[in-house]
């Protein structure tokens, strides 16, 4: 069997989609998908983990970026299913990387994709944790928009998830690990009022 490799990306790419794997169950795609992790966590340096974020895709195999596909993958899989905790636990990989954070949350939507799931699936603890890895970034890299109303419900129910941290004795001021506040690492989870509904 052929070691995973940054060249193959576009064939697991391609595994994803629902013409080549109308069941995300299936084994091409749980393959697929173990490939895409054993790569993520190749992270001796982040270099890899921000490549199959920014040159992901080979336009002449198939007009699809990684992160949408993943994305778009994560929206037909079962809940609970071993493909499921495959594909969040890429996202969350990927989610790492500074610079790679705008383009999972913004350009690619990840952000609000993430919430419509979470919103669906309140427990989803691993959606928690990516969206509060996209969340903090530095100021280079502004992921808050306070004006988007995905977004306010998405902040809203991570901050009721870090008031459990709190309640347990956890850490919250998460600067010393982000650098930057962003608009949540130091948000106090009373003030928000409305829960993610």
């Amino acid at each position: 069997q052929q070691a995973p490799s940054l060249d193959q990306i576009s064939k697991y790419i391609a595994a994803l989609s629902p013409a080549v794997s109308p069941d995300p169950s299936a084994g091409l795609s749980s393959r697929a998908l173990r490939c895409l992790l054993s790569l993520s966590e190749q992270s001796s340096h982040m270099q890899q983990r921000i490549a199959m974020v920014r040159d992901a895709g080979d336009d002449n195999c198939i007009n699809v970026s990684l992160v949408p596909a993943l994305l778009a993958f994560l929206k037909r899989c079962p809940r609970n299913s071993p493909v499921q905790h495959l594909t969040l636990l890429i996202l969350n990989n990927l989610s790492i990387p500074t610079e790679n954070k705008r383009p999972i949350a913004l350009e690619h939507r990840g952000a609000k994709i993430l919430g419509r799931l979470l919103n669906k699936d309140p427990d989803c603890q691993m959606l928690v944790i990516i969206i509060l890895n996209l969340t903090f970034g530095d100021e280079r890299y502004p992921l808050v928009d306070p004006e988007d109303p995905i977004t306010c419900r998405m902040v809203a129910r991570v901050v009721s998830f870090l008031g459990i941290w709190k309640k347990k004795g956890l850490p919250l001021d998460f600067r010393r690990l982000y650098g930057v506040n962003t608009g949540l690492c130091t948000m106090d989870y009373h003030e928000v009022s409305h829960p993610l509904s």
